[in-house]
This record gives structure tokens, sequence and C-alpha cells, in this order.
């Protein structure tokens, strides 16, 4: 079967995402709000990992824990971690229609040979379906991606230890897509996002708001404060800049060659510092221009129609209008979007404006609303489905009691309904002639409306069952145990209908089937002792009172799936009733 039926699909907002962006340097988090098309910032920021007390890992690991502990909200929402590197594989490729299991191998084979002898370790792949290939009309373009498995896991291993399995592990460059909805018709053109970071920068160029060629560039924000931190000498005097001033400068002055006349700061011209920024600058200027050259020639022959700068160090003055000149593309910040809110006062609504180009990757990784692309490790992802099972079961049952509970409640209100009728009727007759045949009706629709009043208490009793049933099954199975299956009623009998049916030798029928509780259940990767963990569900349904017998039907461990898989099956007292005493 050909991907005829593997649609794209415009994908419904995670109501509540926590971004991560775990950088050599620091942390950012953002948490995010979505509705339909509106957004809003619950939370957000930023901690510094400089430390000379502890590893880098150590306070990674602190941070963590703290962040976790500071907001129930963030360990609620879907949590998505940004991976950034050259060690990504990241390439947009033509696939001919194939079957989902098929192409993901083709995924699997072209992510293999792109990252060479790294690919001898274990690594993990995905993909994200783009559209038609316009040149080939067989063929739908893919964005497909790897990295190694034990560089994820290195990644998200100070927030699976906090028990918070992530949702996603997005690499950084992909959710930068995102931030095209905040750029004027970015989906008709092809743009590039600049995003400027501490040691180093991403160039990225979107087509259709999707990442379609990127490169790291070997220039960061500090390279520009490193350039005039230091001792300035002019005109004899010896000035001297430290980091904290070198950062204020640049936010205040920037690049100042060509935008100042005669200014100084701290006594030392303002030409002379930014010709000390100079030689950063044309580095960064020479990336950029042979990033758009490769990739007019080479990769797509498409014209960039704009850059957009975001990260903390696109907040050096006057960049957009020297790279405007310098790389001949209409340079500017990425907009602030209109439709962005945030939660707290104004003065936290400032901040965040402020912090708003720093905090965009953090964004973009929170605006993600689908599982397509993740490099989640297949543990984890297994991990996450099982959750959901578990949910949706607790659900299930809360619904199916809530269910029987009305139900119940109708079926009293009936036959209080019916006993009225009844009273009616009995004093119908009594003031009734004697006459036979109306006394005769009477009398039959009577006994008509007492067998429907047995009628519904049975039923009422079965009902009271089946929620006595499922309140003891949701107390009783351990939490290393995972319940898949439960049946309830009368066992099922093998063999044909005049065996199910034949009479006794007195010719009167048989006995009542018995009642039957079925549990199927799994313990994934299960521990050395799970055999404790079956034995305490068996032992509380013994000692329940309401079976004759229970018994393991059978169990057994997939290697396959490394699962665990049992059966239990109860027989009930006198039909589903809990036994006297």
């Amino acid at each position: 079967m050909g991907n005829q039926h593997f649609k794209m699909q415009v994908n419904q907002p995670w109501p509540l995402v926590l971004g991560l962006d775990i950088g050599a340097h620091s942390i950012k988090y953002l948490l995010l709000r979505q509705k339909g098309t509106g957004m809003k910032v619950d939370r957000f920021g930023k901690y510094n990992l400089d430390s000379a007390d502890l590893e880098v890992g150590e306070k990674v690991q602190k941070i963590m824990e703290w962040l976790f502990k500071k907001g129930r909200e963030l360990a609620l929402a879907k949590t998505v971690i940004g991976i950034a590197g050259s060690d990504i594989v990241i390439k947009r490729e033509s696939f001919p229609s194939l079957a989902k299991k098929e192409l993901d191998q083709t995924v699997f084979f072209s992510v293999q040979k792109e990252m060479g002898e790294a690919a001898e370790a274990p690594f993990v792949h995905d993909f994200i379906q783009l559209g038609p290939d316009p040149k080939n009309a067989d063929n739908m373009f893919h964005l497909m991606m790897g990295v190694m498995e034990e560089r994820v896991d290195a990644t998200i291993g100070p927030v699976v230890a906090q028990g918070i399995i992530p949702a996603k592990v997005s690499p950084t460059v992909v959710a930068l897509g995102n931030l095209s909805r905040f750029i004027p018709d970015a989906e008709k053109r092809n743009i590039g996002i600049l995003d400027i970071g501490v040691q180093s920068s991403t160039l990225a160029f979107m087509q259709q708001g999707k990442v379609d060629f990127y490169r790291e560039i070997a220039v960061g924000g500090d390279d520009f404060t490193r350039a005039i931190t230091g001792t300035i000498f002019h005109e004899g005097n010896a000035i001297q800049f430290s980091t904290e001033e070198a950062n204020d400068f640049k936010v205040r002055y920037g690049y100042p060659l060509g935008f100042s006349e005669d200014m100084q700061y701290k006594g030392a011209p303002l030409s002379e510092v930014g010709a000390l920024m100079r030689p950063v600058l044309e580095r960064l200027i020479s990336e950029i221009q042979r990033s758009i050259g490769f990739y007019k020639d080479k990769a797509r022959g498409e014209e960039i129609e704009g850059l957009y700068l975001i990260g903390g160090g696109a907040r050096l003055a006057h960049l957009t209008d020297v790279l405007t000149d310098k790389v001949g593309v209409q340079v500017q910040l990425l907009p602030y979007p209109k439709q962005l809110g945030v939660n707290g006062n104004s003065e936290q609504r400032k901040i965040f404006r402020q912090k708003f180009l720093e905090q965009a990757t953090c964004l973009a990784l929170a605006m993600e609303s689908d599982y397509a692309g993740n490099l989640l490790p297949a543990l984890y992802k297994k991990m996450n489905q099982m959750a959901s099972v578990r949910k949706v079961l607790k659900y299930c049952v809360v619904a199916a009691v809530a269910f029987l509970s009305v139900m119940t409640f109708n079926s009293q209100n009936k036959i209080r309904d019916l006993k009225s009728s009844i009273a009616r009727m009995e004093k119908r007759i009594n003031r009734t002639q004697n006459t036979a045949h109306l006394f005769s009706a009477l009398l039959n629709q009577k006994t008509m409306l007492e067998g429907r009043i047995q009628n519904l208490k049975s039923r009422g009793a079965q009902k009271e069952d089946i929620i006595q049933m499922l309140r003891l099954v949701s107390h009783s199975v351990p939490s290393k145990l995972t319940l898949l299956y439960l049946e309830y009623g009368i066992e099922r009998v093998e063999g044909n209908e005049e065996q199910r049916t034949e009479t006794t030798k007195d010719g009167e029928a048989p006995a009542a089937k018995p009642w039957i509780l079925r549990l199927r259940g799994t313990s994934p990767k299960p521990a050395n002792d799970v055999g404790i963990y079956l034995a305490q569900l068996f032992v509380e349904l013994e000692k329940s009172g309401y079976f004759s017998r229970v018994e393991l039907v059978k169990d057994f461990y997939s290697d396959d799936d490394e699962e665990y898989y049992f059966e239990l099956l109860g027989t009930l007292e006198k039909s589903g009733e809990k036994r006297s005493g």
C-alpha cells in the first residue's frame, strides 16, 4: 500500500507545553498555554551554568530538580526538549510512495549513510512529511533526521531523573520553523532565521515554514563581548572594560561604526571600541554570504527574501542595518507576535518583551504540536504509550462506575413508579365490582408489573456487582502491573447449542452457569520481583470474599516486547453475589 493514505494533517495545538533549551552555558525554559490561535506564556526563565563549584552536569541536575519542584503545572505539561549541534543529521529528501514501515526503513538507511562511521553505535531517527515533490508527481518530500542515542540520553537524563518523561525531543533548528507564524507571508517566501547564541550561531533557511537547509556558524555573542573586554588605550589613557560593561555597550551602542559622531563611552571613542568588533562581524558576514551562496547554487537554487535574527546576540545594536548592507538581504529582528499573551503583571510582560529574542528558541519548542520528527528513544516512547493506556483505563473505570450509578438510580425510580401503579391497581380492585373477567384482567396486570419489578431489581443487583468488581480491581492492581483487559459475566461454554441447553435426568434445567471475572495485564521491562506483585493481586482477589476460586490461567515473558503478560480468572460465589459472612 502506498502512502496515499499517509497524509499531512493540520495538528491541533497541545494545550500546555514546556519548552526546554538545555545548552552548554545556560538552561532556558518557557511554559506555553495554547487554545486555538491564542497563546499565553505562563512562565519563563533562564539559568546560567557557569559555576566554579559544580560540574555542568551536576548543576543541570540541580536546576531540573528545583524547576520541577517549583511549580506542579510544569510536571503536568507536555515537555519538549531541544537538541542542537553539528552531529545531528537533518536532510530533505524525495522518496517514492511507500507504506509507512517501508518509509521508516528507507529513512533509517539514509540517516545511517549520512552519519557514516558514527552509525555503528545505536542512533535515533525519524522524519517529517513535507509534501509533494513538484518535479516528480509520484514522490513526496520528507525531512529526515537522526542523532546518536547516547547523545539524546545525556540531554534528557536530568529531566527523566525527576520522573518526567519528555513527550518529544526535537532538533532545535527544526522547531524554529514554528516561528514562521510570526513572519508575514512566511509560507509564500524563502526566509532565513539566524539564531545568534553565546558561542555559536545557527543559520536556517525555511521554505513554506519548514527548515530546508541549515548551517552551524562558529561566531557567537561572546565573541563580540571578548573583543571589547579588557584595556583600551586612548590618548595615553588606559580604559578598562569589564564583561558587564562590554555587554552594556553592545546593547546600548552595538556596532557603532557609521552610526556615531564623536561619542564616547567611559572616555573611549565609540568608533575605536566598534573597530575592535570589526573582525568578528566580518567573520559572521562572510559565513552568512557563503551559506546563502551554497543554498542558491547547490541546494535549491532559491533566493532568500528575508533574514530574521533571534538569540541574545541579536540585541547588538545596529547589527540588522550592517547585515542588510553587506549581505544584500533585508535583515530584521524577529517581530514580537501580537497574538502572544504573558501571564502576570505589566512588569512581567515588559521583562518578557526584553527577553523575547533570547527566549524565541524555547517558544519555538513549546509551540510543537505533533509527534512527527521525534528523536525520543523507543524505550521512552513506549513508556509514554503505556502511561496513556493506563490513563485511558482509569478514565474508563471512572466513567463506567458513573454510568452504572446513573442506571441504578434510574432503575430505582422506575421501581418506585411501578410500586405506585400497583398500589393504585389494588385500590381499584377493592373498589371494583366482583366481575370475574375484570378482576382477572387487573390481577394479571398486577402480576406482570410485579414481574417487571423483580426484573429491574435483578438488573440493579447486577449493576451493583459490576460497580463492586470495578472498585475492587481499581484498588487491587499494584502500580507495577498494568491492566489491559477486564471481563465480567457468565462464563462462555464451549460446544454446540444442544450441549449448552440439555436438561438433567429428572427433566429439570441445569444449574446456573458460573459468573467469572477475567483480568489480563502486563508489566513492561519487569523487575525480578514482578511475581511478588502478581501474588499480591492474587491474594487481594482471594481475600475479597467475592470468589469461590481464583486461578492463574497463564503467564509468560515476551522477549520481542520485553514485557511480562498474565491472565487471572476468578469464579464468583452464587452467580456474582458476595458470599455472606
